[in-house]
């Protein structure tokens, strides 16, 4: 989750997305970027309140999306963000329909390429070995 400036330096994420961060390390999958993730200083992770767990566990299973996007919703809804990138399509419509400002990986990706920040296919192939294999990535990569 991005806060609301526009070019902020400072990312915003729920307990719950921390969580899915590292399960794969609890799982004994050794990854670098994890590792980076954890250790990074422009990430923060914040608790929701007793009550903002409960009201993203009734979302969740309202509008059927991961807990980890429905903390993001009630953090999102707490104020002080612009943005919500998620990797997760159906979500990210879900949460559109909510009023959230969200935005799929694959739209940050190429507005990120767009602008010469990233190399679109590298990237693309980053997020597809990392487990994001959608259809448009799949376009992408060419697969």
């Amino acid at each position: 989750m991005k806060s609301s400036g526009t070019y902020s330096k400072s990312f915003t994420q729920p307990l719950a997305v921390m969580d899915e961060v590292e399960r794969p390390l609890r799982l004994g999958i050794q990854s670098p970027e994890i590792l980076l993730i954890k250790g990074s200083d422009w990430i923060k992770v914040v608790k929701l309140t007793r009550d903002e767990v409960q009201e993203a566990v009734r979302l969740s299973n309202k509008i059927q999306i991961d807990m980890g996007e429905a903390e993001v919703v009630k953090l999102y809804r707490r104020g002080g963000y612009g943005l919500v990138i998620v990797a997760d399509v159906a979500a990210e419509r879900k949460m559109r329909r909510l009023g959230i400002n969200a935005k799929d990986l694959v739209e940050v990706i190429y507005v990120a390429a767009q602008r010469g920040l990233v190399e679109l296919k590298s990237f693309a192939r980053d997020v597809w070995d990392a487990g994001y294999r959608t259809r448009r990535v799949r376009e992408i990569l060419g697969l």
